[in-house]
């Protein structure tokens, strides 16, 4: 799958909002992500956003209202952002030596990853690391992050979610955050 069109939109309004919100309060915001947001106010900005109308996100100054939608963007795609073709190689990151993992990933990623799914990945991966900085203050450690993050990044696409694959998932998801400045190397 290649993120295009109203998935390309929809992802742009929730991380934009994230990026202006984020540097005032959002980055030390306690349990941010971990927080829900009003459904109603959620899925009435989903179905604006899905019907192509700019929401200005900042006007609710809500910065769990703009995690949330973020991460309903990830688990809503119709193939993970990590993509199906990908899930065995994610699930078996634990066989890969630990001092090894981060390179491993960054190839595999660059390898086997579409270019707009990379893109959306780094991006996000980029904003998580940054957000993971003030752990201390939000209590969001690239682990929590993963936590968090990882059933929404890939999925199995027969199968549900198994706790025996949600350890893999979300080791593969921290080693995403934490090491982000190798897995994603500026150019």
């Amino acid at each position: 799958m290649v993120i295009t069109g109203r998935h390309e939109f929809y992802f742009s309004s929730p991380c934009r909002v994230l990026h202006s919100l984020f540097p005032y309060s959002g980055m030390t915001t306690e349990h941010i992500f971990r927080r829900s947001a009003n459904v109603l106010t959620v899925k009435e900005i989903q179905s604006q956003i899905n019907h192509g109308s700019l929401v200005d996100l900042a006007s609710y100054s809500d910065v769990h209202l703009a995690a949330v939608l973020l991460k309903a963007f990830l688990r809503e795609l119709p193939e993970p952002l990590l993509t199906y073709a990908l899930y065995d190689s994610v699930i078996g990151i634990q066989g890969i030596a630990v001092a090894d993992r981060p390179g491993v990933v960054q190839i595999m990623l660059q390898d086997q990853l579409p270019e707009n799914n990379y893109i959306v990945l780094r991006y996000v991966m980029e904003f998580l690391y940054e957000v993971s900085k003030h752990s201390e203050a939000n209590h969001m450690t690239p682990s929590n992050l993963a936590i968090v993050f990882g059933p929404n990044l890939i999925w199995h696409q027969h199968d549900q979610v198994s706790l025996a694959s949600l350890a893999p998932i979300n080791q593969f998801t921290q080693i995403l955050i934490e090491h982000s400045p190798v897995v994603f190397p500026t150019k």
